[in-house]
């Protein structure tokens, strides 16, 4: 890390602000597929900070929170 980041909260904040944090992109693609309901609340709160990087999050999203 350069001295023009800070972490902070489990992010990198950057002169150009927060990037994908690529831990968290390698624990969603290795997400084992969720069958119970637990391991897919689970899965949702992994991915609940990534709507402002992902387009048509939400729309994506609706049909698994349904499922709860």
């Amino acid at each position: 890390m350069s001295r023009s980041e800070l972490k902070y909260l489990e992010h990198v904040i950057t002169s150009r602000g927060i990037p994908i944090n690529p831990f968290k992109i390698k624990a969603m693609k290795n997400w084992l597929v969720p069958t119970a309901i637990k391991s897919l609340y689970r899965f949702l709160k992994l991915t609940r900070y990534y709507p402002k990087f992902v387009k048509n999050y939400r729309v994506l999203n609706q049909p698994l929170t349904k499922l709860l």
